[in-house]
């Protein structure tokens, strides 16, 4: 009788055990897929706030799963005390789920962690396009407001402009360069994300740059139109003082 209770609960922790394990492994196995297929598509999802919270949701089940596992341990060291010689088989099972689980964990944290970190790239290079602008957009009305200004006044405005343009440079440079390489190493999607708010950024800029230049030109031909100007007026004053000089002489 003894013995009959023992191979009946012999074979109910291995029903009980193979279910589990099947259950645990299907899962593990079909979450390690997507996440390989995930990190190796060559390209960033559109929506990160949703694949952040897909890996999370992960993470949460890895640690429900973990109990799962503590489970499947406990049957697999009780059938061995009723199964001699099943040591090395249910121990290497035991080996493939533990190994299957670390796996899977792994594999969503990177993937989390190069989410994030790409959320966190996208966010500084949105946030330098908007500052730079910010800077295009002020530029612009202070150019047109530099023109119902006197001249002396207009020029310090150009002055200060050309010398924030010199900077203005600088961080556009260094936006392009964080752009190209969200492009090239983010694959497709991240490409058609960036590209078109760079290239409004470059003609903004450009468009700024040559209107500062343009107003520097028009500042700098205002004193040679006013000596021209000076120039054409005095001049026949000078010729009818010189006349009257020399009629006097010859009257001497």
């Amino acid at each position: 009788t003894e013995g009959k209770q023992d191979l009946e609960r012999a074979l109910q922790l291995s029903r009980k055990l193979s279910k589990d394990s099947a259950s645990l492994s299907e899962w593990l196995t079909a979450t390690e897929n997507e996440l390989v297929h995930k990190s190796t598509a060559g390209s960033m999802p559109l929506d990160i706030d949703t694949e952040v919270a897909w890996a999370k949701g992960v993470l949460k089940e890895l640690e429900r799963r973990k109990a799962d596992l503590g489970s499947i341990t406990e049957s697999s060291a009780a059938l061995q005390c009723f199964v001699e010689g099943s040591e090395s088989v249910l121990e290497e099972k035991l080996c493939v789920l533990n190994s299957g689980w670390s796996r899977v964990r792994t594999w969503t944290e990177d993937w989390c962690n190069t989410l994030l970190d790409h959320q966190n790239q996208l966010e500084i290079f949105d946030e330098n396009v908007a500052h730079i602008s910010t800077w295009l957009y002020q530029t612009e009305f202070l150019l047109d407001e530099a023109e119902k200004k006197p001249p002396n006044e207009k020029e310090e405005v150009i002055k200060r402009l050309l010398a924030e343009l010199d900077d203005a440079s600088l961080r556009v440079d260094s936006v392009r360069d964080q752009a190209i390489i969200l492009m090239t190493s983010r694959g497709v999607t991240c490409r058609e994300l960036v590209e078109p708010k760079l290239a409004e950024l470059n003609r903004n800029y450009e468009k700024v740059s040559q209107h500062i230049k343009a107003a520097k030109l028009s500042s700098g031909q205002e004193p040679l139109s006013c000596e021209l100007n000076f120039t054409q007026t005095t001049t026949p004053k000078f010729e009818r003082m010189y006349t009257d000089i020399e009629e006097f002489e010859t009257d001497l």
